[in-house]
């Protein structure tokens, strides 16, 4: 996929790539191309360098530095072709695509566009980040509670989010044991105890990224005791805040 093709689909880009280190593509030779972005995390060091760069973590930014980068490039193609709303998007081919995204790529890239996030205003950025993190193909918006309990019904995937409560919570936070955790039992998890700084923590975010309770959720028609389990478990699954900034990056 090239930066012209990108740049086609989610015009925003053009405003957040890091211009000091783009030439038009056909000027480029493939060597000189391959010798800048060689690896990702040596771009996004030359980014945070430059005044252009926000770290806030715009996912927009974060999307130019991976088709920038060969590799994240190459394994950035077949997501958005199995998550995209305009070809032939199925749920099932683009939740396994997006795990397989997120498993095959190093640590400290998938940090880089997991803890990305967008402007109420900037819908391109918003859709990119659906498309990013979601593993869905758009329009499944189920309660913060529906998506967990899809969660809870798959091994796999409740294998992932019970990694999750363990390792991002001390274990006298925890008000479940390993083996009976249940949407009841994660909704009463403290999100102000999430211990979002320590590798462990992002690295079992992260492994949510593509399963049910990622996909885009909301506590809209729910009352009292429903709607505050379910801002909880908005808090805890999809509030990248609670995430510090990597050290690595």
């Amino acid at each position: 996929m090239s930066v012209r093709a990108v740049l086609e689909r989610f015009p925003s880009l053009e405003r957040c790539m890091c211009v000091w280190a783009v030439e038009e593509e056909e000027e480029v030779e493939e060597e000189e191309e391959v010798g800048l972005c060689l690896a990702l995390q040596a771009l996004a060091t030359q980014c945070h360098q430059s005044p252009a760069y926000d770290r806030g973590g715009s996912c927009l930014e974060r999307m130019a530095l991976c088709v920038r980068d060969k590799v994240c490039n190459q394994n950035l193609v077949p997501l958005l072709q199995a998550c995209s709303r305009a070809g032939q998007c199925n749920r099932t081919r683009c939740r396994g695509t997006a795990l397989r995204f997120y498993g095959g790529m190093p640590a400290a890239v998938g940090d880089l566009l997991v803890m990305c996030e967008c402007e109420p205003w900037e819908k391109d950025c918003q859709h990119m980040a659906v498309t990013l993190h979601s593993g869905t193909c758009g329009g499944d918006i189920w309660s913060c509670q529906e998506g967990v309990s899809h969660c809870l019904g798959d091994w796999s995937c409740r294998k992932r989010l019970k990694s999750f409560i363990f390792k991002c919570w001390n274990a006298e936070s925890v008000p479940c044991g390993e083996d009976d955790a249940n949407e009841e039992c994660i909704s009463q998890m403290n999100p102000a105890l999430l211990l979002g700084g320590e590798a462990e923590c992002r690295a079992a975010f992260l492994a949510l990224m593509g399963t049910p309770v990622q996909y885009p959720c909301t506590c809209a028609g729910l009352f009292d005791g429903e709607r505050q389990r379910c801002n909880t478990l908005s808090s805890i699954l999809h509030n990248r805040s609670q995430f510090g900034e990597c050290d690595s990056l």
